[in-house]
């Protein structure tokens, strides 16, 4: 008693027949998810995305329609109503959770920790969904539940169901597809039912004092209710339909495709393919095969293979269709008959042909390699000729086989490296090859190895007296009947004029002719280098521009021959004052850039700088004459002044630009201010 009032607790009853209902809808939702979703799994791209998302639909829906079937079954004695807005707002949250859980066990490998979160999210449906059914309910009563725990434990077991389902489908391969389907359906459709109505069992009903504002009980309601939960479920069924109908277009499109693919590789193929039962009976030829042997479709149709094959490369050819009934590829060669009696070298490849796991038969792809035939015994009818041409060359020629042995070597090794021909058959084809090029040398061999193909390939062989010799290697696959490589056929010629003319340019590319030291482009090559190594370091760079002062008067009055002394003896000085790893090089003219790496701070740079500038400073004599000079010296840092050499040069040539304008005779570190004297001074 309150107030002398009587607050009487009431409890809901459920039509048992509609609970029943539910369960199956639930149970129904669950299995059309996890068939969308293994059929999701055999398809790619945008089909892909489609099974998933109408697994999630399906699902969705079906747990909605069970959520509401349940508020039908629901009876408590009181008027009751439903707040629609909760019914419909309800159902896209639902699908979007369910596409999250089969999501989250679709991605990737089925593992334990995807179990959970699928579970998880299936765990925060089922509490979303109940509280949205419960809160559609409009009824004069207060609602509240008995016992939390109850409804907590309610949770976990719809959860712990999910994740039973979920390791039944995936994880007992024991069972068949459709079986671990079923079971998995049910374990999660009855939990999940089951944790809702445990759920519902657990709240009471305090009506209100005021009475039931007007509220009444309709069958309308109810019939409404289920109106629109069999036109959800219609909509989950329409859905299966669909999505059936998408898949089976696929399955068709994909057979069609594979079908045209069949048929051009099968009808267009160059090679002759043959189809064979198992007694070795052709069932079918294309084109190629026709021209091949020459007969029609008649008289090829049905007879033995075996028939059309030269009688002493009969019993061959059964071995390997016996080989390939245990379903086992083979490739072999034999000799086939033409209608017009002439024999035809064939390759052929024999591929089993499998149904539904059997064996049914066989292909025969047959290629001819007369023509190769030809050309091999041609060439070992030249065999001995080209013998006697090889030891009488002046190129170095060996044979050696595939693994490396060396069966063959020509006598000019002697007069070219001063190893005798006796010597090398007992040495491995890499004696004797400069460690540098050992492994390119192997990776050659490797290709030619693979491709079958002829490669050439430079490296230094080592003389019997001690130093290094360049030579051009040529090797050339020599192929067997088999058509594989049985030799292989080494040529090596002298190539050191070639090599010393290649280094010739080379310097005269990178190199000032007058000084020796790298030009402009090898500076630019080792600025790179050294940013590289800088960066991986932590270090600094400096790049210092220089010229001499009055340089030209020196040329004017003591002649170009002395400025040429000059110059080389400016270069010697600026080498006595750097590193073996920095850089001096001629610009052109009396410019130079001197590139200092391993730079840790400011004042080593100065105190190269200051070295370098004593030292160019000093007197020189030319021809008795003492001729004194000087430099102006401009200096740029990386990263501090630039990131680019590009920018560094630029900079180092206005600190140069600087160090003239104060009078010549010094050195300046480029700073901002620098850069403003040179955009006034460009200005002016």
């Amino acid at each position: 008693m309150k107030g002398g009032i009587s607050m009487q607790i009431l409890h809901a009853t459920y039509n048992p027949w509609i609970v029943i209902l539910s369960v199956l809808i639930s149970n129904l939702a669950f299995y059309t998810a996890l068939d969308l979703m293994f059929r999701e799994g055999k398809t790619l791209g945008r089909t892909r995305k489609g099974w998933l998302f109408g697994g999630a639909i399906a699902l969705g829906t079906g747990l909605w329609s069970m959520f509401f079937t349940s508020m039908v079954a629901f009876h408590v004695s009181l008027p009751v109503n439903y707040d629609w807005r909760w019914a419909f707002a309800s159902l896209p949250v639902v699908v979007i959770m369910c596409y999250l859980a089969l999501f989250a066990v679709n991605k990737g490998e089925a593992s334990i920790f995807r179990f959970l979160v699928s579970s998880i999210i299936i765990g925060l449906g089922l509490i979303f969904m109940h509280i949205a059914s419960v809160s559609s309910l409009i009824i004069p009563a207060r609602i509240h539940y008995s016992s939390y725990f109850i409804v907590s434990f309610a949770i976990l077991i719809g959860c712990l169901g999910h994740y039973v389902a979920l390791h039944l489908i995936f994880h007992m391969e024991r069972l068949s597809l459709f079986l671990r389907k079923m079971t998995g359906s049910l374990c999660a459709g009855v939990t999940l039912t089951g944790a809702h109505y445990l759920a519902m069992t657990e709240i009471e009903f305090t009506p209100n004092v005021f009475g039931n504002m007007g509220l009444v009980y309709s069958d309308w309601i109810s019939h409404s209710l289920i109106g629109i939960i069999s036109v959800m479920i219609s909509l989950m069924i329409g859905a299966t339909i669909g999505f059936s109908h998408m898949d089976k277009q696929v399955a068709m499109q994909a057979q069609r495709l594979t079908e045209l693919r069949y048929h051009s590789l099968f009808y267009n193929n160059p090679d002759a393919v043959f189809t064979l039962n198992m007694e070795g009976k052709i069932m079918t030829v294309n084109p190629s095969g026709y021209i091949l042997v020459g007969f029609s479709e008649k008289d090829l149709l049905l007879k033995s293979f075996f028939s059309f094959i030269e009688p002493s490369d009969i019993e061959k050819a059964q071995f390997h269709f016996r080989e390939t009934a245990q379903g086992e590829g083979q490739e072999y060669v034999i000799r086939c008959i033409h209608k017009e009696g002439n024999l035809i070298h064939s390759l052929v490849k024999s591929i089993p042909m499998m149904f539904a796991g059997k064996m049914i038969g066989m292909y025969a792809i047959v290629k001819d390699i007369t023509a190769e035939k030809l050309k091999e015994e041609k060439l070992q009818k030249s065999e001995e000729q080209y013998r006697i041409i090889a030891d009488n060359s002046s190129d170095l020629i060996k044979v050696f086989t595939v693994d490396g042995e060396v069966i063959y070597a020509s006598p000019s090794h002697g007069s070219y490296l001063g190893h005798s021909p006796e010597m090398l058959l007992k040495e491995a084809i890499y004696y004797g090859i400069h460690p540098e090029d050992e492994s390119e040398f192997r990776r050659i061999i490797g290709l030619m190895l693979e491709r079958k193909a002829s490669c050439t390939v430079e490296l230094r062989r080592s003389h019997l007296r001690g130093d290094w010799i360049w030579i051009e290697a040529k090797g050339t696959p020599v192929v067997d009947e088999e058509g594989e490589i049985a030799r292989i056929v080494l040529t090596e010629r002298d190539i050191r004029e070639r090599k010393a003319y290649e280094d010739q340019l080379r310097c005269m590319a990178y190199f000032d002719s007058l000084t020796q030291i790298p030009n402009r482009r090898m500076l630019q090559e080792r600025f790179t280098q050294a940013v590289d190594h800088a960066n991986r370091l932590e270090e600094g760079i400096a790049v210092m521009y220089l010229d001499c002062d009055r340089f030209k008067m020196i040329n004017d009055t003591l002649g170009h021959e002395c400025g040429d002394e000059v110059l080389k003896e400016i270069v010697k000085r600026i080498k006595r004052c750097i590193s073996k790893t920095d850089t001096i090089a001629r610009l052109g003219g009396d410019e130079f850039v001197v590139l200092l790496r391993h730079i840790t701070s400011q004042e080593y740079v100065r105190e190269v700088a200051e070295k370098i500038y004593n030292e160019c400073s000093k007197p020189m004599l030319h021809q008795d004459q003492e001729i004194n000079m000087a430099i102006s010296m401009g200096i740029a840092r990386y990263p501090e002044d630039g990131n680019n050499y590009k920018t560094l040069l630029k900079r180092a040539d206005e600190a140069l630009y600087e160090a003239k304008r104060l009078g010549r005779n010094n050195f300046q570190l480029w700073s901002k201010k620098t850069r403003v004297h040179q955009i006034f001074l460009d200005k002016i």
